[in-house]
């Protein structure tokens, strides 16, 4: 599991977070499936603000 922690206010809705962030999350999935050599099952951003999470994969 990948989870990226963010400090913004985390308000706007799923879809949006996951245009803005699947890029990013992708290219972190592929290095650490590279380093590790294991599967990176799931994906999400987390909102600490707002104690909030969006499964991006």
């Amino acid at each position: 599991m990948l989870v990226d922690y963010k400090s913004g206010r985390g308000d706007r809705a799923e879809e949006e977070v996951r245009r803005q962030y699947g890029l990013q999350l992708a290219l972190y999935r592929r290095a650490l499936e590279t380093a590790l050599r294991l599967p990176v099952k799931e994906g999400y951003i987390y909102f600490s603000a707002r104690n909030r999470a969006v499964k991006i994969f």
